[in-house]
């Protein structure tokens, strides 16, 4: 029986400073067939990949790939364990003037991301040049901004953001986003105080990229795993060519 294959590892990333843990998927005919795959960089990667910390709430990426007949590579890169240093890393649009968080942080990483690991993972993966990028929470940000951006990314998906740690996105999406790029969002409107504030960035998206963006908002889920899990498919099948 052909089956996909996860490989983990490290890298030493000198520019942010710390070790990256990354885990790759390979779909099942990586190993048979000798051509090259889009692929998703997925940012807080431990909610998708197992964890040794976190295996009992853990989204089995594999699994739901495996039988859906979608053929891509996903690179997922675990975030720091250090919240400060993880929100530094993810949210661009920092609001708040702690001297623990340095949101110039997350310019460096996805520049690394693009300029280094990309180019890394490249000499030993068969990439395409379709890549796409998928956050959660906080990664949902850097996602959202990397997309608006940067032409490297063909796409991304945004699931839950955390927009409550964020200023300025709506501004930053009116002057600098493009209409090239799909953006998939998703957002629960169950036990939430940000519902109006993803309304008014859906808005925003709506009108900057129009028929681009794909919207998924469920008054009855909560923003977690649980409903992230139920859409995960959706939006990959709906950024893949």
């Amino acid at each position: 029986m052909v089956i996909s294959m996860v490989e983990n590892f490290k890298i030493t990333a000198f520019e942010l400073k710390r070790q990256l843990k990354i885990s790759i998927y390979l779909p099942k005919n990586y190993n048979i067939e000798d051509k090259k795959y889009p692929v998703i960089y997925f940012l807080d990667a431990q909610v998708i990949f197992a964890s040794v910390d976190d295996k009992d709430k853990e989204i089995d990426l594999p699994s739901i790939l495996n039988d859906s007949g979608l053929e891509c590579i996903c690179v997922g890169i675990h975030a720091p364990k250090n919240e400060e240093w993880k929100i530094s890393e993810l949210v661009p649009y920092f609001k708040r003037n702690e001297s623990k968080i340095d949101p110039s942080l997350s310019f460096v990483f996805i520049n690394y991301l693009i300029n280094n690991l990309h180019s890394l993972l490249g000499q030993r993966y068969r990439f395409s040049d379709d890549v796409f990028i998928f956050g959660f929470n906080e990664g949902g940000i850097l996602a959202l901004y990397s997309v608006g951006h940067y032409k490297f990314f063909k796409g991304g998906a945004v699931f839950s953001p955390s927009l409550e740690l964020c200023d300025g996105y709506l501004r930053d999406i009116n002057d600098n986003f493009t209409k090239d790029s799909p953006i998939y969002l998703f957002f629960g409107g169950k036990n939430t105080e940000n519902s109006n504030s993803f309304y008014n960035l859906f808005t925003a998206l709506e009108e900057r990229i129009n028929d681009k963006v794909k919207l998924i908002y469920e008054e009855n889920l909560e923003n977690n795993l649980s409903s992230w899990k139920q859409y995960i498919l959706d939006a990959i099948k709906y950024l893949l060519p």
